[in-house]
């Protein structure tokens, strides 16, 4: 059924994905919001099931702070913001923001490791509530700070630590279990 479930999250990715593109063509807001987060969350969880290991989503919750924080402030999101364009439509999701003058933007990439998070949480027994909770909690924080600072902000370096603070222990505890693992592998235990 792990087979079957990657084949269809890939084809609901692709379906979806061209749902969005249309809807942000047609200029059908709702429909593009919709589209773009179940386009996310399909994408993230066929990411998550490829994850065979702790040990590769610790090296992705370490690698994505660096590398939104680079890409916000210096690299490629920062090239996109700045020339504008209709670009932006397709790879952002539009979110109120309250008490700022219009909605705020988030990359539908931060949804995407949102969603890759969780099925993680799922994967590997973590604290699926609490984690989904705090992942939000830190979007909501991101959406703060970058409307208290009139700048965009990178979100997934509080979606990972807010990732990692909720499930230390018990990722800390797996990772620790991953040689035995192999080992018991290995020798066709």
């Amino acid at each position: 059924p792990l087979i079957s479930l990657r084949h269809w999250l890939l084809v609901a990715s692709g379906a979806l994905a061209l749902l969005a593109a249309a809807a942000v063509a047609a200029g059908i807001a709702p429909a593009e919001t919709l589209a773009k987060l179940a386009f996310a969350a399909a994408t993230g969880l066929w990411i998550s099931l490829m994850l065979p290991s702790v040990s590769q989503v610790l090296v992705i919750a370490a690698l994505i702070i660096v590398v939104d924080i680079y890409s916000v402030f210096r690299g490629p999101t920062k090239m996109i913001v700045e020339s504008g364009g209709p670009v932006i439509d397709y790879l952002t999701i539009g979110l109120p923001a309250f008490g700022a003058p219009a909605a705020q933007r988030i990359g539908i990439s931060d949804f995407i490791f949102f969603a890759i998070f969780i099925g993680c949480a799922l994967s590997f027994r973590l604290r699926r509530t609490a984690t989904a909770l705090a992942m939000t909690a830190s979007f909501m924080a991101t959406m703060v700070i970058s409307s208290r600072m009139e700048a965009g902000m990178p979100a997934l370096p509080l979606l990972s630590v807010a990732f990692l603070a909720v499930n230390a222990d018990l990722l800390y505890r797996r990772f620790l279990e991953e040689p035995d693992e192999r080992r018991r592998r290995s020798e066709g235990c």
